[in-house]
């Protein structure tokens, strides 16, 4: 419960932020990031290892976003909003909030222990636009708020006789992508 409560309270926070920040900008001279993008890439912010997304930028400083994709397990999802305080210049920096797949279990061999797991994540990066055009890349580090679920089942999988483990969980996840606008 505190999690979800932290999380909403960052929400609101960054909402509140950043359109006082996009007031103060001059107009930039690379176009900024506005209505309809489809993006295509790696990271969970894309709903999973491998992923499509569509994003919509209703102000130069705020866009939502929705991606799926392959989580190594199945197909997973993944929704929320950016943040991005607008520049003159190609690189643009952001925060987003979401809430969508934030951790997977894989056990070759043992199929049964394979799970995906849902919870909050915040994140931040660059977004680089194109030299001319509204195309962009989008470069993020997320911070997954992973559930006491996926937590408990990964201690548990760690402690198998039968399972080896070759990696423990990273605390970010990254993500790299390329927006079309439509």
């Amino acid at each position: 419960m505190h999690s979800s409560t932290s999380f909403s309270s960052l929400v609101l926070v960054l909402a509140s932020l950043f359109p006082a920040l996009a007031k103060a900008q001059a107009s930039p001279a690379v176009p900024s990031p506005d209505g309809l993008y489809v993006g295509f890439g790696l990271g969970q912010d894309l709903g999973g290892l491998y992923g499509v997304g569509i994003s919509y930028w209703p102000a130069p400083w705020l866009s939502g976003f929705v991606g799926g994709g392959w989580a190594v397990v199945d197909f997973s999802y993944q929704t929320g909003l950016q943040f991005r305080l607008p520049t003159e210049k190609r690189v643009s920096p952001f925060l987003a909030a979401m809430y969508g797949y934030n951790g997977a279990i894989h056990i070759k061999g043992k199929e049964s222990l394979d799970g995906i797991y849902y919870g909050p994540t915040v994140g931040g990066g660059i977004i680089l636009k194109q030299r001319s055009g509204h195309n962009y890349w989008r470069f993020s580090i997320n911070v997954p708020m992973r559930s006491q679920e996926f937590l408990d089942d990964w201690e548990a999988i760690k402690q198998r006789p039968d399972v080896e483990v070759k990696a423990d969980l990273l605390p970010v996840t990254i993500g790299v992508g390329f927006h079309l606008k439509l």
